[in-house]
């Protein structure tokens, strides 16, 4: 399963898709999307359904266009209301129901470059 994220004008959404974690901007739409693997992972187990959303939380924050400097406030309050709508939205369509609880908890994780939790 590979799940897309897309960033449009009015807010984020996410779709299942496919292609992988590079993130693109659809020229006729101007939408932002970056899709992300679940491939290889069982999502009924916490520690995939972590990596998983590592993964999501490392595509949404490429799409929201990366952490700001602590100096920016009015781009970090942007950057945090674009993270939490995008991955709502990437979680609500997951059907993964550990997942789904890990993120309303809380639980993420930070992904290296591999794709694996870290």
């Amino acid at each position: 399963m590979r799940i897309r994220i897309l960033l449009g004008l009015c807010g984020a959404i996410a779709t299942v898709g496919v292609a992988h974690a590079a993130s693109q901007t659809d020229p006729v739409t101007g939408v932002l999307s970056a899709s992300v693997s679940s491939q290889g992972l069982d999502l009924s187990r916490a520690q995939d359904a972590g990596i998983l959303l590592a993964r999501l939380h490392n595509a949404a924050s490429v799409v929201c266009g990366g952490e700001p400097r602590p100096m920016e406030l009015q781009k970090a309050a942007d950057y945090r209301a674009c993270m939490r709508e995008t991955l709502d939205g990437a979680v609500s369509r997951i059907d993964a129901p550990l997942v789904a609880s890990m993120y309303r908890a809380g639980e993420t994780t930070t992904v290296a470059a591999g794709g694996e939790a870290r």
